[in-house]
């Protein structure tokens, strides 16, 4: 069966307003210390975006938002954002985009996303958001405080950030999110609490990756906080853990004077590397610091409201997955009461805050995901191509089958395209590829250059073409090739191998299956191609041969080897008479008789079926499809197709279709030889995700009943008259037959895209 897709543009055409934003760019000079300078130099590569798809908090205006005036500048020494957006190089346009929140004492960030440029985290959907996180200490001092990635609904919106009641930005234990524990002289608790959760981003929730152990209790000349991790009965470290910044369960009251707040920790997950691996000299004096990049991964579970977190889950330098006791991970069960949404809104702004006290930190952050942006997975399958059965993972095959590794990537939507995909596939162990394509949903198909296969060992490299998109939703990546003959004649193990995936709004990466290699005493292979196309009435010899592998430096006398073959479904080979010579050659012959009309399949393989030969076993099997007397395949589709723009709607409308549509059918079969094409349509949708009030139907005539697409529908059928090839267009209707629009109701103003898939299937259909 034949597959291809077209996508279908629909115009509705209304008289609207158009807004053009300029973007300029702010160019803004790294921080100087050489911390900065080496995470910078070992940056794993992560997304490249303008500064509109994140907004640089200004604390001045949510000070006058909240408390309606601007802080006075005489109340701290920092009163603006330290948060800066740059890139790694400035020079190359698809430079790694770096957001830095700190990088000196007593500073504050806080980036947000820009719900207007549609960069929001919606709780209704299933969400991802990935990311590489770098939390070093500065010239051998100690770290502080850490970052927090937030969900929040303040009405600050992207001015967040944690302020005192005087309007000045919460440094230190509060990572910008958490209250301000600032006031100890005051007997107050119902006043004290308030203060603290007041000054709190409000309808928030954080997760904290905190890298300073807050654990002193107040005294009369404290200010700032840093009691919010004081356990006398617990050993505490540098942790990871969630809450809800807001609220008062989130805060210990401690009664006794001068008072101060813990901080109830949700899921606290010690993590005693987390600003980095800290040697220190007999004294206790920190000696050296070794500090890298984590990656994160952030889950959103809509149906049980659940967010997941994934701490060092890939490697920076080789983008593998980390498993065992480095990976840390934990699931937090979210009220969404607590966000305070109304009116049925389920978006929320997301972004990361920071902050540092009286000691520096570099808190850096690379995105490799961004959840409205781009959802899509990529996943691997091989397929042995010899014995036409999946290798599951753990599996085996035998030496030099021929194997297909398929690498699909599967767009699943939101606001953004996926494209410019750079694949950067590892080649397994044991493996030799020799050719490849890319299938696209829409049926597109691209052969991948012969020249990247040429002596390359590392890894396939191949930009893909064109983009992932809603109605060109997939792309399989195939390589083809085979599984190495095991050199000392021993079983072979096939590992893992590692790919990645960066394309413009989304990177990803995924991982073969592992398999081993069964070696085989002699083998089998034929340079013919597959299919063997040959004319009506002609017979079949498909030249092969055996080769041996074994370690005895004498090859035995391969002629006495036996060849068995199966056509198309046999239950059971048959011993072939064949001549085999002493080097292993042959030809297996097909008599014309024993062919089918049309396509034949056959499997052969040879083997050691007396044992007197040193028991040399079998060789693995080839098989090959004899295509007889041409084939039939769709010549052209349009890839691209409307209808006719909508000015008003009435009930049942029937659009007609607008530009060419094509869909041309070559046969080049016998006379008698018959097909059939289908045609299934989706429902269209806009760009807001609305979805049309009609349908695209079919109908053969004007008097015909109106199919509608959305189950697969016989569109055209053919059978051959002559021997002489073919070329139909299916598509040559009038306006009132074949492919239509019905719409049934009024229906937003907008543009509406969907798919139609065509099937070709060579038989007859009796009933039409």
């Amino acid at each position: 069966m034949n597959k291809k897709i077209a996508h279908i543009i629909i115009f509705f055409i209304f008289s609207l307003p158009i807004t053009v934003i300029f973007n300029s760019q702010q160019i803004i000079d790294a921080a100087e210390n050489k911390d900065f300078e080496q995470a910078l130099k070992t940056a794993p590569k992560g997304l490249h975006w303008d500064n509109a798809s994140f907004s640089i908090a200004n604390f001045n205006q949510a000070a006058i938002n909240r408390y309606g005036k601007a802080p006075n500048p005489d109340d701290s020494p920092n009163l603006t954002n330290n948060a800066k957006i740059f890139d790694v190089d400035p020079t190359d346009p698809e430079s790694t985009s770096v957001i830095e929140m700190t990088n000196a004492g007593h500073q504050t960030g806080a980036v947000w996303s820009n719900m207007n440029n549609e960069n929001y985290f919606d709780i209704s959907k299933d969400q991802t958001a990935s990311m590489w996180l770098y939390l070093g200490t500065i010239d051998h001092n100690e770290p502080g405080d850490g970052m927090a990635f937030v969900l929040q609904n303040d009405k600050n919106k992207n001015n967040s950030i944690a302020l005192t009641a005087d309007g000045i930005p919460v440094n230190g234990e509060s990572l910008g999110v958490w209250g301000a524990d600032w006031i100890h002289n005051d007997d107050n608790q119902d006043r004290l609490t308030k203060a603290i959760t007041s000054s709190a981003i409000q309808n928030s929730w954080a997760l904290e990756f905190d890298t300073f152990i807050d654990k002193e209790e107040a005294n009369s000349s404290t200010k700032e906080g840093r009691s919010f991790d004081y356990d006398p009965f617990k050993t505490l470290e540098k942790h990871i853990a969630g809450g809800y910044p807001a609220l008062k369960d989130t805060y210990n009251f401690v009664s006794y004077y001068p008072h101060y707040f813990t901080m109830n920790h949700t899921n606290y997950q010690a993590v005693p590397d987390l600003a980095g691996t800290i040697k220190r000299d007999a004294n206790g004096t920190i000696s050296d610091v070794i500090n890298k990049w984590h990656h994160v991964t952030i889950t959103w579970s809509h149906e049980n409201n659940q967010l997941t977190y994934a701490y060092n889950d890939k490697d920076p330098n080789t983008n593998k997955p980390i498993t065992g006791s480095q990976r840390i991970t934990s699931t937090f069960n979210i009220d969404p009461k607590n966000f305070g949404l109304t009116d049925g809104n389920t978006k929320l702004y997301w972004g990361f805050t920071g902050s540092t006290g009286n000691y520096s930190e570099n808190n850096l952050l690379i995105f490799e995901s961004i959840p409205s942006y781009v959802d899509a997975q990529a996943t691997t399958s091989i397929y042995n191509d010899s014995t036409s059965t999946a290798v599951p993972d753990g599996g085996s095959v035998d030496a030099l089958d021929d194997l297909t590794y398929n690498y699909t990537l599967t767009y699943k939507g939101w606001n953004k395209t996926w494209s410019q995909i750079k694949s950067k596939m590892k080649i397994p162990k044991n493996i030799t590829f020799t050719s490849g394509e890319v299938i696209y949903s829409n049926g597109d198909k691209e052969e991948l250059p012969t020249e990247i296969f040429k002596n390359v060992t590392d890894s396939i490299d191949y930009q893909l073409k064109e983009t992932l998109k809603t109605g060109n939703n997939s792309a399989i990546i195939q390589l083809h090739g085979h599984a190495n003959a095991p050199s000392n004649n021993l079983k072979a193990t096939v590992p893992s191998a590692h790919a990645h995936f960066a394309g413009d709004n989304l990177i990803t990466d995924t991982d073969t299956d592992s398999f081993t290699i069964i070696p085989r005493t002699i083998t089998l292979d034929s340079e013919t191609s597959n299919p063997i196309e040959i004319n009506k009435n002609q017979d079949v010899d498909i030249p092969a041969k055996i080769s041996f592998h074994g370690s005895n430096s004498i090859t035995p006398d391969l002629s006495k080897l036996s060849v068995y073959q199966k056509l198309n479904n046999q239950s059971m080979p048959t011993k072939v008479n064949t001549t085999i010579n002493s080097n292993g050659e042959f030809i297996l012959h097909l008599d014309k008789s024993q062919l089918n009309q049309f396509s034949t399949t056959i499997s052969f393989y040879a083997k050691d079926d007396t044992n007197t030969i040193k028991n040399l076993g079998e060789t693995n099997t080839i098989s090959r499809t004899i295509q007889i007397g041409g084939s039939v395949f769709f010549s052209e589709i349009s890839n691209n197709v409307s209808f006719s723009p909508i000015n008003s709607v009435n009930d049942k409308q029937l659009i007609t279709r607008s530009g060419d549509w094509h869909v041309k059918v070559t046969d080049t079969r016998e006379k008698g030889s018959g097909w059939i094409v289908y045609a299934k349509a989706s429902k269209l949708i806009d760009n807001s995700k609305h979805y049309l009030n009609g349908d695209i139907v079919y109908r053969s005539d004007s008097n015909d009943i109106l199919h509608d697409l959305q189950e697969s529908t016989n569109i055209a059928q053919h059978i051959k008259q002559d021997d002489n090839d073919q070329n139909t267009d299916i598509t040559l209707w009038t306006p009132q037959n074949g492919i239509l629009l019905e719409t049934n109701s009024e229906n937003n103003s907008g543009l509406y895209k969907g798919t139609i898939s065509w099937s070709l299937i060579d038989s007859i259909d009796q009933k039409k």
